[in-house]
């Protein structure tokens, strides 16, 4: 590792506890301000996540309702720095997750936790930018809303991330944990540890706090195995009593054999203990601005950067002062912006963008600078790390073909692009190009004009990445071949000097001909099908000889070669020949069929190598790329009907709602094949628990998608398919206990057979309105609630059974039975509803034919115990089972059994 680039992440490791402590001021008191509402859904105050070099990082942050409230509707967002930005697009995942990795917040995650229940919290997963030695620092900044009552409610969050060095084995290790804020009555706090090293494995002996107050809410990992290269998220709780309040985290872990299994887990003796401390503020009263981790700028690619500032304070905080120093400048007029007189709300952000002046852009090691600012009679400074990876100018120059000049056609052209590859912007000098002859007898001259790219001239800025262009026109009388030398000039600016000077040659050959062949390749279509064995595309090429002379010998091929891209015969003939000054012939090229399991885009190379009458084969040659693409067998979701719904359409925002008193409840789901030609569908993946939906094996009007067999369903192009799921729940006998019910249903996946023993998954498309990859619905039903005791004042054993319904319509009639030893002497039985009877070791209760409306009551059974038992000072359990007939409806019923424990009546 470079030794600059190894001080920019002890720099910007030091960085991460200046920034997340710095306030400038007191911000937190002792004293308790207002009590802190009960609607109130927040992000756990997250410590840095670590990422392992180049890879990116999976973990989670805790989401936690300290209300008294469940909350629904809760939507994420997230912005993130210039270094996330663009590695989010580095992450290489499968096609079916690309679209999930490149978001901070994955999508799927944030779908299950937009409802969090009343004091719980949700684990809310996120992917870190890919991060390096270059780039060891970036944040992001989250938010989530929702609203309650008519009212809108609102939080933000910083999270930084920091690269770690994965090299050296060190066992579990915490990452940096900054200093929690919190208003609440406990404040929550995700922790991060790492597996350390490569190819190793470590259990955790021990995790514990230095007093009695810090617990482990969620993931606690004492006893786990974590192995190199794993992220591990941890939430603890620090009640709000004991604020302000430190504390620290002592993890005890040692290696174990690679051969060892689970149950007995072989310990080395190499032991490693990982400490991490927790500062967790008073309560916090007024403004506290807090900031993200700036991420360290690399000039060579951008003098421009960024971070997030954050009130984390219960009182607006307005911006007095915005300071650089260092020689930054800021950088106005963009959107988010921090700037003097800007008013925080609590929970809100904004960004500072900050910029490194040339006279400041370093030839060489780490510039530092730091920005400062002041609100509300306190302040937050930050500190900002630069360097240029280059550390000098330099050009690249690429020109669009080979020089070939024919003697008979006076002058020839080619463009020559310059490219800006360097570490500092370039300005072109007055004179910024020349060319000379070095070798050969043609003669040259440069034509300031370009195509595709702005045409180079004198004291124009090349900023770095850019390009400009100019023209080569030459011309030669006499057959040979030499060399053109071309000068560029320019300067730049750093810290070193406002006006450093830079110049560089570049030798262009050329070769001059007579008479010779020039082949042009015509535009070559993308090609497109499907992977399904028996789809195929076909596009014509035109070849074009716009030489004077013949091409000869002609061979045509394909690089890399692959078994499903061919080339098929057209007019153009292997060995054959192309007549000059406009002559052509043509080249099929033919994708599929093929049965790859490997969809996407790809490319492959287009060869043609030509002799002429006085050249052989393999003189001359010219190549253009071939794009393809091989897409998985197309499936659409064309209808969805959910029979036995009250209301709804199947969308986040209006769930289908099933009543308990509607029978026959289903969904189907009808899919189209928009392949273009026929498929076999082997399987079905799906994600639904079987307690509330079974998938069926009968289609709906349209035949079934799957089989209960082996053998596959071919569905052919055009035709129609359905996957049915029926209710459950009326086949569980207390499948649920609760009035309301979630029972969403994820759209499922088709397993594809495309032959000779090869699979392949797809996920369907969506084709109708309202309906995403997962059909949200809920279930409400009659309760019934079941009790038995013992009334201690009297001694008789009571069983209570209560039938409550809060929906519309009502229930068909349903039937209770509860059985228990018998016990007793004599029984007071509700005659108006059961009937009772008692033999000689069971006592059992039939209550037939109840009916439930929308209203409740409750049916009392009375059983006196025989005389004697339970003797004095004697105790004997009764089980009691309880039992429901729905009549193919659906109840809830708390509980289906239940064990009192009898005391004698005279004790």
């Amino acid at each position: 590792m470079n030794s600059s680039l190894q001080k920019l992440i002890l720099l910007c490791g030091a960085a991460i506890g200046l920034i997340s402590c710095s306030s400038g001021g007191s911000a937190s008191s002792v004293t308790p301000p207002a009590p802190v509402s009960d609607i109130s859904v927040t992000f756990d105050n997250a410590a840095t996540i670590p990422v392992f070099p180049n890879v990116s990082t999976k973990t989670i942050v805790f989401v936690h309702n300290y209300g008294s409230h469940k909350i629904s509707g809760i939507n994420y967002n997230s912005e993130t720095d210039a270094v996330s930005s663009s590695t989010m697009k580095q992450i290489s995942k499968p096609k079916s997750l690309k679209a999930a990795l490149d978001t901070f917040i994955d999508p799927t995650s944030a779908a299950q936790c937009r409802e969090i229940a009343a004091n719980s919290s949700c684990p809310l997963v996120v992917n870190t930018p890919i991060l390096n030695a270059s780039s060891p620092d970036a944040s992001a900044f989250v938010t989530l809303e929702y609203s309650y009552q008519g009212k809108q409610y609102k939080n933000s969050q910083i999270i930084n991330m920091s690269v770690v060095n994965n090299k050296e084995n060190k066992g579990v290790v915490f990452s940096q944990i900054p200093t929690v804020y919190s208003n609440f009555s406990k404040v929550y706090t995700t922790v991060y540890v790492y597996g350390s090293g490569e190819s190793q494995s470590y259990f955790v002996d021990s995790l514990k706090s230095s007093d009695s107050f810090l617990n482990i809410t969620q993931n606690n990992i004492t006893g786990n195995v974590v192995p190199s290269g794993y992220v591990q998220a941890m939430e603890v709780e620090v009640p709000q009593a004991n604020l302000p309040y430190s504390t620290s985290l002592t993890l005890n872990s040692s290696d174990i054999s690679s051969s060892s299994s689970a149950k007995n887990t072989a310990k080395a003796a190499t032991n490693y203990v990982s400490t991490a401390g927790i500062s967790v503020s008073g309560y916090i009263n007024g403004p506290l601005l807090t900031s993200s981790i700036p991420p360290a700028l690399n000039t060579a690619e951008s003098n421009i950067g960024s971070y997030y500032i954050l009130n984390s304070g219960n009182q607006n905080a307005s911006l007095s002062s915005i300071t650089p120093s260092g020689g930054l400048t800021l950088v106005t007029g963009q959107a988010d912006a921090c700037t003097t007189g800007l008013s925080l709300n609590p929970g809100d952000g904004c960004i500072v963008f900050f910029q490194v002046p040339s006279n400041y852009n370093p030839d060489s090691g780490i510039s530092s600078g730091s920005i400062q600012v002041s609100y509300s009679s306190n302040s937050i400074t930050t500190p900002v790390y630069w360097y240029n990876s280059m550390g000098g100018a330099l050009v690249s120059f690429t020109p669009s073909g080979t020089l070939n000049i024919d003697q008979n056609a006076g002058s020839e052209s080619i463009t020559v692009t310059v490219t800006n590859i360097g570490g500092y912007p370039l300005v072109l000098s007055a004179n910024p190009l020349s060319i000379s002859t070095m070798s050969g007898s043609a003669s040259a001259q440069i034509a300031y004009t370009a195509t595709g790219v702005p045409a180079c001239s004198a004291n124009m800025t090349l900023n770095i990445g850019s390009s400009c262009g100019f023209k080569v026109v030459a011309t030669d009388n006499s057959t040979g071949s030499g060399n053109f030398l071309i000068q560029f000039n320019a300067t730049y600016a750093n810290s070193v000097s406002s006006s450093n000077t830079y110049m560089r040659l570049y030798v262009l050959p050329y070769t001059v001909t007579a008479g010779e062949p020039n082949l042009i390749i015509g535009t070559i279509n993308p090609l497109v099908t499907y992977a399904n064995n028996t789809s195929e595309s076909t596009t014509i090429v035109t070849i074009t000889n716009k030489g004077s002379g013949s091409a000869t010998n002609l061979s045509i091929s394909l690089s890399p070669t692959q078994p499903f891209l061919q080339t098929s015969q057209g007019t153009c003939s292997n060995g054959g020949t192309v007549e000059s000054n406009g002559g052509s012939c043509t080249i099929g090229l033919t994708l599929g069929p093929t049965e790859s399991t490997t969809q996407g885009q790809a490319s492959s190379s287009l060869n043609l190598s030509y002799g002429s009458p006085t050249e052989p084969a393999g003189t001359y040659g010219v190549y253009a790329p071939v794009y393809y693409t091989l897409n998985a067998p197309q499936l659409t979701v064309t209808a969805f009907v959910a029979t036995g719904s009250n209301s709804g359409n199947g969308s986040t925002s209006s769930p289908y709602i099933f009543n308990g008193n509607t029978t026959g409840q289903s969904y189907k789901i009808t899919y189209q094949n928009n392949t273009g030609t026929s498929i076999a569908i082997k399987g079905i993946q799906d994600n639904v628990s079987s307690v509330a939906w079974v998938r069926s094996y009968t289609g709906g009007g349209n035949p079934a998608c799957a089989s209960s067999v082996s053998s596959s369903v071919s569905l052919p192009s055009g035709g129609l398919c359905d996957v049915i799921y029926t209710n459950n729940l009326t086949n569980i006998v207390a499948a649920t206990a609760t009035a309301s019910l979630t029972e969403n249903l994820g759209v499922p996946s088709f397993v594809i057979d495309i032959g000779t023993g090869n699979y392949l998954t797809t996920t369907p498309s969506i084709g109708i309105n309202n309906i995403g990859q997962t059909i949200y619905a809920q279930s409400n039903q009659a309760v019934v609630t079941n009790t038995a005791t013992q009334l201690q004042t009297i001694g008789p054993v009571r069983i209570t059974q209560q039938l409550s319904w809060s929906g519309s319509g009502s229930y068909s009639s349903v039937s209770l039975s509860t059985m228990m030893e018998n016990y007793f002497a004599t029984e007071v039985i509700d005659f108006q509803y059961c009937q009772g009877t008692i033999e000689s070791s069971i006592a059992a209760i039939s209550c037939p034919n109840l009916a439930i409306s929308n209203s409740s009551y409750t049916i009392t059974n009375d059983f006196t115990l025989i005389s004697g038992i339970p003797a004095p000072g004697q105790t004997i359990p009764l089980h009691v089972f309880f039992s429901i007939d729905t009549n193919g409806q659906i109840v809830a019923m708390n509980t289906s059994y239940a064990v009192v424990t009898l005391t004698s009546p005279t004790q």
